[in-house]
C-alpha cells in the first residue's frame, strides 16, 4: 500500500509541475501518466497565428519511469511533427527548420524524473486560414542503433490561422524575395533600388541577403527567411556580383 501511495503522490507532483510549465491551457495538451516511461508534451507560442506566421513549438520529454533510460536528444530526427486539418485531416508530416550541419548527438542517459526541452521553428502549418492541429511524436532510437526503442506522442494541440497575411512564403515555407526586400526596407528606412539573393549561411541555414540603395548610402542586411526578421547588417561589398554563385539553395530534408 505504501508503494502505491508514493507512486500516486509522485505522479501528481509531475502533473502539477508540467502544468505550471505549460500555462493555463496545459491540461488538455498533456498525456495521462500511464505505463509508458516516456511522456511527450507540446506547447505552441500562439494558437491564433496569422497566415504566413512562423509557429514556435516547444517539445518537452519526461522520463516518468522507474529507471534511467538511454535516449536520443530532441532534434529533427527524433521528433516528428504532424499537421491535422485542411486538406490533410489524417495528418501530414511537417519538417521543422534545421541545419544539416547540426552536430550529431549520440544517445545519452535521461534520468528518472528528468526532462529535456527544445524549441522548434515551424514555417508551414500556418500557410493558409483555417482550423488546424499539431501533434509531436518522439522515438528514442530513430537510427535503430540503441537496441531498445521507446516511443511517445503528445496530445493534439489545436490552433486557428486567422487575420491578415503576415508573410508570403513559397511551398517550402521560405518567405518570398519581395517580402525579404520589404522587411529590409522597413528596417533600414531605405527605398529605391534593391537586390536580394537566397544563400546558405555558415551554420547551414538559409538567409536572404538584401542590398538597398546606391553609392555611399548603400546598405545590406541578412533577413531570416523563416521568421521574417532582419538578422544583422552586413557590408554591401560582401553582396555577390551578378556573375557569382552565392551557393546552392538547399532545403534540408530528414535523413533516410
Amino acid at each position: 500500500m505504501g508503494v502505491s501511495v508514493l507512486g500516486a503522490m509522485r505522479a501528481t507532483l509531475l502533473i502539477v509541475a508540467l502544468a505550471a510549465l505549460s500555462g493555463c491551457g496545459a491540461a488538455r495538451n498533456e498525456p495521462s501518466l500511464g505505463a509508458a516511461p516516456l511522456h511527450l508534451y507540446l506547447r505552441l507560442d500562439t494558437t491564433t497565428p496569422q497566415p504566413g506566421e512562423a509557429i514556435i513549438a516547444e517539445v518537452l520529454l519526461l522520463n516518468a519511469g522507474e529507471e534511467d533510460l538511454k535516449a536520443t536528444p530532441l532534434n529533427h530526427e527524433s521528433v516528428t511533427f504532424w499537421l491535422h486539418g485542411g486538406a490533410s485531416p489524417s495528418g501530414t508530416e511537417v519538417l521543422p527548420v534545421f541545419s544539416e550541419k547540426e552536430p550529431v548527438k549520440e544517445a545519452r542517459e535521461l534520468g528518472r524524473d528528468e526532462m529535456w526541452a527544445r524549441r522548434f521553428v515551424l514555417t508551414r502549418p500556418a500557410m493558409e486560414p483555417g482550423a488546424f492541429a499539431l501533434q509531436a511524436t518522439y522515438s528514442s532510437d530513430p537510427a535503430r542503433m540503441i537496441g531498445r526503442t521507446e516511443n511517445a506522442a503528445s496530445r493534439i494541440v489545436e490552433f486557428v490561422v486567422t487575420g491578415e497575411t503576415l508573410l508570403k512564403r513559397d511551398g517550402d515555407g521560405v518567405i518570398l524575395k519581395e517580402e525579404a526586400i520589404r522587411i529590409a526596407r522597413e528596417a533600414m528606412g531605405l527605398e529605391g533600388e534593391a537586390e536580394a539573393r537566397l544563400i546558405v549561411n555558415e551554420a547551414g541555414f538559409l538567409d536572404w541577403m538584401v542590398k538597398l540603395g546606391e553609392g555611399e548610402g548603400q546598405k545590406a542586411v541578412l533577413v531570416n527567411p523563416y521568421l521574417g526578421k532582419v538578422r544583422r547588417e552586413m557590408e554591401p561589398a560582401l553582396f555577390p556580383r551578378r556573375d557569382e554563385d552565392p551557393g546552392p539553395r538547399v532545403f534540408p530534408r530528414r535523413a533516410e
